[in-house]
């Protein structure tokens, strides 16, 4: 079965504010997963600044956080596919201490690869890939010089395997684990951990309002993701969770590439049947 811990620290990290405090930067806050990670950051004491294209929910949020938890809440209303996106963040942070960065923003193109719009599947790779890229670039050398940091990104399950109707984004969340693991690699031993998140299906606003025509299970709720990746920060290096998640990778991986992605397009053709395509 796999086994999120294959990669764990065999010691248990520092405490979570000394390691990834005061601020930390939280990709995609709004509503749902970005929302949920907020939550479980603030609990444990950590300022925010919280980045959402979606202005209203970002405030809602940010005032929520501020008004149940002892902590600066700082939002940023910005479009993550902008190409200066990461420069606008870190100029606004304006020298803030940040000693994490959750980047839970995600874009996806569901239809046809050719009956989506290149315009959609471009936001994708650049909200799930040029993004990250560049703010962890902006955000990452002050990390390594203190010692101390984390990064968190989100893939999906996703990621493991290509599949019909969700081409590029399936491709972008490979991108975001990959990038994860190589990072891992590079910046554990100058003190800043990284974490992919692999979640399964979840109960977001974005999942229900892309429309599935079936809804695989189980489908967890944000905040128990949340709470199981941020509990994990520091320990593993990829956090896929949720038993069956776990257990249906372990199962996929034993098929082969090739089988494994004819099985999940399946899934996902039956979820998202003919669909013409977004944006």
């Amino acid at each position: 079965m796999y086994k999120e811990n294959l990669l764990a620290k065999t010691v248990p990290p520092p405490d979570f504010r000394t390691q990834y405090g005061p601020w930390a930067v939280v990709a995609g806050a709004a509503e749902g997963l970005g929302a949920a990670v907020a939550t479980e950051l603030a609990q444990r004491g950590l300022h925010l600044w919280l980045v959402d294209h979606e202005t209203d929910r970002l405030a809602e949020t940010a005032d929520r956080l501020a008004a149940e938890h002892a902590v600066a809440v700082n939002p940023q209303p910005l479009d993550l596919a902008a190409p200066d996106a990461a420069r606008a963040i870190t100029d606004a942070l304006d020298g803030r201490d940040v000693g994490l960065l959750a980047y839970v923003a995600a874009a996806s193109t569901i239809g046809p690869f050719t009956a989506v719009s290149l315009a959609a599947h471009q936001r994708t790779l650049a909200v799930n890939c040029s993004t990250p890229v560049n703010l962890i670039h902006g955000l990452a050398p002050a990390m390594c010089a203190r010692g101390r940091g984390g990064i968190l990104l989100f893939s999906s399950l996703a990621g493991f395997q290509g599949a019909a109707q969700v081409s590029t984004y399936a491709a972008s969340k490979a991108f975001d684990l990959v990038l994860a693991e190589s990072l891992a690699a590079e910046l554990e031993p100058l003190g800043v951990d990284v974490t992919a998140c692999c979640p399964g299906p979840t109960e977001t606003p974005a999942y229900r309002r892309s429309a599935p025509q079936i809804r695989p299970s189980p489908t967890m709720t944000p905040e128990a993701v949340a709470a199981r990746v941020v509990q994990r920060l520091g320990r593993d290096r990829v956090v896929i969770p949720g038993a069956a998640n776990r257990f249906g990778r372990w199962l996929l991986a034993g098929l082969g590439r090739r089988r494994a992605v004819d099985l999940v397009s399946r899934t996902t053709l039956r979820m998202y049947p003919r669909r013409p395509g977004s944006g």
